[in-house]
């Protein structure tokens, strides 16, 4: 038996690592993660967020492997073998190796129409990987390990409602181990508390049949432990990777990676890492974000029920109109939730067994779980901004603020 690699983890504690996994993450594709933040801009306003994407990976797969010994444990029938368990290990490993520079905010304002989102390039680029350093991972386990990575339907198999695809990246209710780590990662390193470390969900997680598939499910007990991972999900939104300066910075970052990729001709800036907004090519937009010229949050509109979004499209229509007149006026439509920035409630699609039946699957609406659970679980803002800080053109920008806040108000 081939001796295991430690390495320690300050969420997780020692982390074996196999041989394989070693392989991979002994390559340059790999260590690039060293150099991509978990966070993206979110340290320039709060410093302590530098964790990367290299230990949060690493992480993942600890998980991944955590998940998947527990369900061989809870269902022996499933006959999960060690292969599996260490090819579940790898995806979560590889989860994240196709991102490109600032992670999502290359993928939604930089990359061409044309070109595939990170969960894509990412399994292309696995699949180069192998064959580059001759890996003893043969094509079918390739096969498995990007469906585990980009789980997606089709007409003959529906892998998103497969037990195994829906470790690293649940599609059915994104209660998956990416997110269990991130989230513990995220408020460690933030210097936040969260509301719990998970070791549940790791231990009473099970596979059970749903209509025709066996998908994963957690014991009702749980149902409050769930709440609280995507409770304080939505708290790390609310407060930290949409923060209104974050944001702002965002906007400067945006611009200079919009330079670099006009700027670098043929050569692909997605294989580039987080410090390429330094280089020498952008230094008069690199000292923006020195000197925090970024764009001047003036305030925002929260909308969350029937009666304030009836509101939301006058007041839209009127910030249209004075931008037009308004050049420094920006504004910015978010939209933050259980699901992150997706319109679905998580709650709804969790499967959950009962431990005194025969772990007979149901769903619970999450509104009849308990008076502490929200019926609403989304919310929509409305953020202004003022492009240039001169005092002058804030002032300007704070007059129609003034007149969107009676709209608002009315």
């Amino acid at each position: 038996m081939q001796k295991q690699t430690r390495i320690y983890d300050p969420i997780h504690g020692f982390i074996e690592i196999t041989p394989l996994m070693k392989q991979l993450i002994d390559t340059e594709e790999f260590q690039r993660l060293r150099d991509l933040k978990q966070l993206g801009a979110t340290s320039f306003v709060f410093p302590s967020a530098n964790h990367t994407r290299f230990e949060h990976s690493i992480g993942v797969s600890h998980l991944a492997g955590k998940m998947i010994e527990s369900i061989r444990k809870n269902n022996p029938e499933l006959k999960i073998t060690d292969r599996q368990i260490e090819l579940t290990r790898i995806s979560g490993l590889l989860h994240d190796i196709g991102h490109g520079p600032y992670s999502h905010l290359y993928d939604d304002h930089i990359k061409d129409t044309k070109e595939k989102d990170h969960e894509e390039r990412g399994c292309k680029l696995i699949r180069n990987m192998v064959k580059k350093y001759n890996l003893p991972i043969k094509k079918g386990e390739i096969t498995e390990i990007i469906s585990m990575i980009n789980p997606t339907d089709t007409k003959t198999k529906k892998k998103t409602k497969i037990w195994k695809y829906q470790i690293v990246a649940n599609k059915v209710n994104q209660l998956d181990v990416d997110k269990m780590d991130y989230i513990q990662r995220d408020c460690f390193y933030l210097g936040m508390k969260c509301s719990g470390e998970y070791s549940r969900l790791m231990k009473d997680v099970c596979v059970i049949t749903v209509g025709n598939t066996k998908q994963i499910a957690w014991s009702i007990k749980l149902q409050y432990d769930i709440f609280h991972l995507f409770s304080t999900r939505y708290r790390l939104h609310k407060t930290v990777y949409n923060h209104p300066k974050v944001k702002a910075y965002e906007y400067i970052i945006i611009e200079i990676l919009q330079n670099l990729k006009k700027n670098m001709g043929g050569n692909d800036i997605s294989r580039t890492t987080d410090s390429i907004i330094y280089c020498e090519m952008v230094k008069n937009l690199r000292r923006k974000l020195y000197t925090r010229q970024h764009p001047k949050f003036i305030g925002e509109f929260l909308f969350t029920n029937p009666q304030t979004l009836k509101k939301k499209e006058k007041i839209t229509n009127t910030l249209i109109e004075m931008n037009e007149k308004t050049p420094n006026l920006m504004y910015q439509e978010l939209e933050i939730g259980f699901a992150g920035s997706k319109s679905e409630n998580p709650l709804k699609n969790i499967n959950y067994y009962n431990d005194d039946s025969d772990r007979f699957g149901f769903k619970i609406k999450p509104e009849l779980q308990s008076f502490i659970i929200p019926i609403n679980f989304s919310e929509k803002l409305i953020r202004i901004y003022c492009l240039n800080r001169n005092k002058e053109h804030v002032d300007e920008v704070y007059k129609n603020y003034s007149q969107i806040s009676k709209i608002y108000n009315s």
